[in-house]
């Protein structure tokens, strides 16, 4: 082999190393990404039962509170039978308007 043809054959082998370091970094760099997304994966999951959670109990405070505002205004009409026709409207329509705005900062997560 001549002195020409042994400079290209180091070229070559340098070459050579230099693409298999380049590879080995991707591989670890796949490997690295593959544990960041399982961990991003179980971030989600855990954050999506902590959400139905929360979603869960405020349901349950909303249906209590509900449950609280009919009784409310069952008992203040069975104490008041002779409120006219007129106001039982007018109460009604606050209850209804109590129960939109509950619902309402249920909806946009203000409770």
């Amino acid at each position: 082999m001549g002195e020409k043809d042994e400079i290209l054959h180091r070229e070559f082998k340098e070459t050579l190393r230099d693409h298999e370091l380049r590879i080995r970094k991707l591989e670890d760099i796949t490997h690295e990404l593959k544990y960041q997304l399982m961990n991003i994966g179980k971030s989600q999951a855990d954050l999506k039962a902590i959400v139905l959670d929360i979603n869960r109990e405020q349901s349950k405070h909303l249906e209590a509170l509900m449950s609280n505002i009919i009784k409310l205004t069952n008992n203040a009409v069975n104490k008041h039978s002779e409120i006219k026709l007129l106001d039982r409207k007018e109460l009604w329509a606050i209850v209804a308007l109590i129960i939109g705005a509950l619902i309402s900062m249920v909806t946009k997560g203000g409770l």
